[in-house]
């Protein structure tokens, strides 16, 4: 649990830096596919009208109902 926590952390403040000094990822054109790591993203990606372009939500994802039918990922 602890090990989550600081590894959780420690990606925040990587991400915080290499934003920060200008090496965020640059996209060539807009995300297509995108993984919903968690049930609450998954409700708002559809609620923005985003749900067609979800290739996988985690198991827990059951709402909207149209959200069963994308891949798992576990």
């Amino acid at each position: 649990m602890i090990r989550r926590w600081v590894l959780g952390l420690v990606l925040c403040l990587l991400w915080s830096v290499t934003a920060g000094a200008g090496l965020a990822p640059q996209l060539e054109r807009p995300a297509r596919r995108i993984v919903s790591l968690a049930p609450h993203l998954t409700e708002l990606l559809f609620s923005a009208g985003a749900g067609d372009a979800l290739v996988g939500v985690v198991a827990y994802s059951d709402y909207p109902p149209a959200a069963l039918n994308n891949n798992s990922v576990r």
